[in-house]
């Protein structure tokens, strides 16, 4: 059967999606995640004093002090493209060439060891509602939400 067709149609509806229970967590928890885990240490606004690295007009820059830990038996590979921010009306913001020092960039963590360093992400100015947004396998829907309150 080469042409299959659908009676069903698209519609337009002003119901809102049920969405699923995320559990989100707080500065300063550590947090498992297979064999990962996760503390955010802290973040503030951060100012870059290099010329080429500065934000849009109307953005600031938003920097965040993370530590990944691998609790396994085996390498695991951390990057700081593993992490995203999300505001409160669900734009998400990745990491800006701009960065605080010392920086978290990527590489493999051996059994029973950490890195800690900081992810400067680009953010319009008001923006609010802010959550950190690990995912460390591409391959896999785990996540940790982390409030940036």
């Amino acid at each position: 059967m080469l042409g299959c067709t659908s009676n069903t149609k698209p519609e337009i509806t002003n119901n809102p999606i049920p969405s699923q229970q995320t559990q989100t967590f707080k500065v300063g928890e550590k947090i498992k995640l297979g064999d990962y885990y996760l503390t955010v240490n802290g973040f503030e606004d951060y100012i870059e004093e290099n010329p080429f690295g500065q934000p849009k007009e109307g953005n600031k820059l938003f920097a965040v002090d993370v530590t990944v830990e691998n609790n396994g038996t085996e390498p695991k590979s951390y990057n700081e493209l593993d992490f995203e921010i999300q505001d409160s009306t669900s734009y998400i913001y990745t990491s800006s060439i701009a960065s605080k020092e010392p920086t978290l960039h990527s590489g493999d963590l051996q059994s029973s060891r950490n890195v800690r360093g900081w992810i400067t992400f680009e953010i319009p100015k008001n923006t609010l509602g802010l959550e950190l947004i690990y995912q460390p396998d591409w391959w896999d829907a785990g996540q940790i939400i982390v409030k940036l309150n």
